[in-house]
Parts: structure tokens; C-alpha cells; sequence
């Protein structure tokens, strides 16, 4: 096996060698991950046009490297959307046919975020392995608020309350077993000392064999527990930012305060900001100021 053959082989990405005749495509060869996706035997695909896998296939399609949305038949109803990336390989078989390698991406998580993105108001949305490792986060700044920094890479585990980790996997094992999208309210762990309520519903994602991919994610709300209790000004404005999906920057441009102010405001160094102040940033978020500052100077 040359090197080439052992690094395809061993890619995560699915992947399969074409030979060109004129604008049409054979597979000739495919990685194991290719083999997962669409759910086929490797036999089954071996020498089998392009075009009966992927719709509208045509290597004219296609520049020496280019990427391309289209849907992929297989083991799994309706198909799946993927998007096709293209590359030349710059080589020839022993028919002396151009080689060319495909490489696909599964977009069935990202499709079903964006319809989530059409019907609700989402905070926040991205993508879970199998083991609840967070792999992707769209729109990621309200997801900050519950970590402190970067989820990804991170298990999802990481910022819910520890009591609520047993309940959070029935939920996802569920998930996993009925292949249903399901949701649940939960508790996350604190940040600066403030426990927050977060809805999630979850949908999985299988791989050609039925087997568990991954699972998308959507954050419809977040709100702080025990609101009773005092919360400092700049915990409660970081939330309603996140509830809003506005960073600082776009706080800034938007109400015309620097974005020094409004980062000393978020970090709780300003406690009673100015009136207008208050009033300019608590109307971009669409709330009373009192939501944020019991007390304002005049």
C-alpha cells in the first residue's frame, strides 16, 4: 500500500478516487468513512457512475478545485445533503484516465440547524459527536456566557450543573435509541456565581447504517434561577446580550457608547452607568434598564 493509498484510507472525511471518461465519473476506490455515510458495500460501489450517487453530477461541473452542494442517495430515506469538495489529482490510471478525488461533508446537522433558525428564535445552535463532544457552534458568543471561553472540542457536560448530568444523558440516550428529536430544560453550571436555566432540544444524526453521527443542538432560552437573589449588573447585562446574540462590538456601533464603556459595564466595573447610557443599550436589547441597573445616575 503506498502512502497515498494509507492516508486516504485513514482519512474521517468520506472520500472516494474517480477515473474521468469524457464529463462522466467511476468511483474506483473509497474510504471506510465513505462506506459509513452511504451505508453501501464496497463492492456495491466500486465502478459505479458518480451520477447515480450524487444528483446532477457532471465533472464539468467541476474546476480543478472546487466545492459544490448536492444530495447523495443513500441507505437513508430522502438521501443525504452533503457538500461535494473536488480536487485533480493530476494523475492517470493504467487506462490512462485522469484521477480525481472527492471529499464529502455531511450537512444534514447544519440543514436542520438552519430550518430550527426559520421557525424559532435561537440563541444558539451547533453540533455534538457521538460521545457529546461539542464539534461546531454557529453564532458561538451566547454560548460564551455558559463557559467562560471556547466549548469546542469541550464535552457539553462541561456547563451543566453536576446533579443534572444523569438526566441530560437519559435524555440524549433516548434521543440516540428513538432517533426523535427531544428537549429539555436544565441547569447549567455557575458562572461568576450565577446558575442559569437553559432549553435544548437536541435531534441525532445517523451515519448509512443507522448508526449514531452526531447530534445538532439549538438553545432557545436562557435565564438566570432564583432571580430573586441579587445578580450583579454586569452578569445580567452579559445575559440579555447573549439572549439578544449581540457582542460588544455590535453593542457599540449600535448605541454609539465605546466599547470600553460597555466592556466595564459587562465586567461590573461600572455599576450605575449614566441615564442615557442605560437607556440607549437597555433599548437596543429591547428591555427596561431596570432588567440591568436597580440604580442609574442622573
Amino acid at each position: 500500500m503506498t502512502v497515498f493509498e494509507r492516508v486516504f484510507q485513514m482519512m474521517d472525511s468520506p472520500a472516494a478516487i474517480i477515473r474521468s471518461v469524457k464529463h462522466y465519473g467511476f468511483i474506483m476506490d473509497v474510504n471506510e468513512a465513505f462506506i459509513r455515510l452511504t451505508g453501501l458495500e464496497y463492492g456495491y460501489l466500486i465502478d459505479k457512475p458518480v451520477g447515480e450517487l450524487l444528483e446532477n453530477w457532471s465533472l464539468k461541473h467541476f474546476k480543478p478545485s472546487t466545492k459544490r452542494e448536492g444530495l447523495l442517495h443513500t441507505c437513508k430515506p430522502g438521501g443525504t445533503p452533503v457538500m461535494v469538495e473536488h480536487n485533480n489529482l493530476n494523475m492517470l490510471n493504467e487506462e490512462r484516465q485522469a484521477l480525481s478525488l472527492i471529499i464529502l461533508h455531511d450537512l444534514s446537522s447544519h440543514h436542520w440547524i438552519e430550518r430550527q433558525f426559520e421557525m424559532n428564535t435561537v440563541l444558539f445552535s451547533g453540533i455534538l459527536d457521538a460521545n457529546y463532544q461539542v464539534q461546531f457552534l454557529k453564532d458561538p458568543f451566547p454560548a460564551y456566557l455558559l463557559a467562560d471561553g471556547h466549548l469546542n472540542g469541550e464535552s457539553f457536560l462541561e456547563i451543566i450543573a453536576e446533579n443534572e448530568h444523569l438526566r441530560l444523558l437519559h435524555i440524549l440516550e433516548e434521543t440516540r435509541k428513538y432517533k426523535k428529536t427531544n428537549h429539555i430544560t436544565v441547569k447549567t453550571s455557575k458562572v461568576n456565581g450565577v446558575e442559569l436555566e437553559v432549553k435544548v432540544t437536541f435531534t441525532p444524526i445517523f451515519d448509512g447504517f443507522g448508526r449514531i453521527k452526531e447530534f445538532a443542538f439549538i438553545v432557545l432560552d436562557l435565564q438566570p434561577i432564583n432571580t430573586h437573589e441579587y445578580i450583579d449588573s454586569g452578569m445580567r447585562l452579559k445575559i440579555w446580550m447573549a439572549k439578544r446574540d449581540i457582542s460588544a462590538g455590535q453593542l457599540a456601533a449600535a448605541t454609539g457608547i465605546s466599547i470600553q464603556t460597555i466592556s466595564k459595564l459587562r465586567n461590573g466595573k461600572i455599576k450605575m452607568p449614566q441615564r442615557l447610557t442605560a437607556e440607549l443599550i437597555a433599548s437596543e436589547l429591547r428591555i427596561d434598564y431596570l432588567e440591568i441597573w436597580q440604580k442609574i445616575r442622573k
